[in-house]
């Protein structure tokens, strides 16, 4: 009696994987579709540019596929803006402790006390002097430097035209301390 389960369930195994091979088709990509996989590029080509910036954008629009779909951290401003930023605290992102010396504030940031430069203490026309920069220190800081303006999430749909934009808005707790 226990050799017949055993051969029933070996039995649907074998039917389900049939099923599983068969609906994949002669399809080159191993995507449950056997659609090409989609390629996010968060930040856009970051490893080489700040992330965010206009320049990482734009190179990954030209190095990879035309499908790419453009990610995007939003913060909000003070004024409701949403720009494309990495990280919740600008001043490692940022130049934004050259401009606003005085501007570091701390919040609860999902109960715990963080303390930083942050997006909403700023409007758009206030963010607008401050550049991006690498926030990875082991990487290049070679660009730096040059001036790479945070970019609001519609200049980024409107200058590249991406087929698709990820959107990304982490909804934390947050209150003045």
């Amino acid at each position: 009696m226990g050799s017949g389960r055993v051969c029933s369930v070996v039995a649907s195994v074998m039917l389900l994987w049939l099923g599983v091979a068969a609906a994949q088709g002669d399809s080159p990509w191993k995507t449950l579709s056997g659609n090409a996989p989609a390629i996010i590029a968060k930040g856009g080509f970051s490893g080489l540019f700040p992330d965010s910036s206009e320049f990482a954008y734009q190179f990954a629009m030209i190095a990879s596929s035309p499908d790419t779909i453009l990610y995007c951290d939003v913060r909000l401003t003070k004024d409701g803006l949403g720009v494309c930023l990495p990280e919740i605290k600008m001043d490692n992102c940022t130049n934004i402790p050259d401009f606003y010396p005085k501007g570091k504030k701390s919040y609860l940031v999902n109960g715990v006390s963080t303390t930083g430069w942050f997006s909403v203490d700023y409007n758009g026309t206030e963010l607008s002097q401050v550049s991006l920069k690498q926030s990875i220190f082991s990487r290049t800081p070679r660009f730096d430097p040059s001036f790479f303006p945070l970019l609001a999430v519609e200049d980024v749909a409107s200058k590249f035209k991406p087929p698709g934009m990820w959107l990304s808005m982490t909804v934390s707790t947050a209150s003045s301390t």
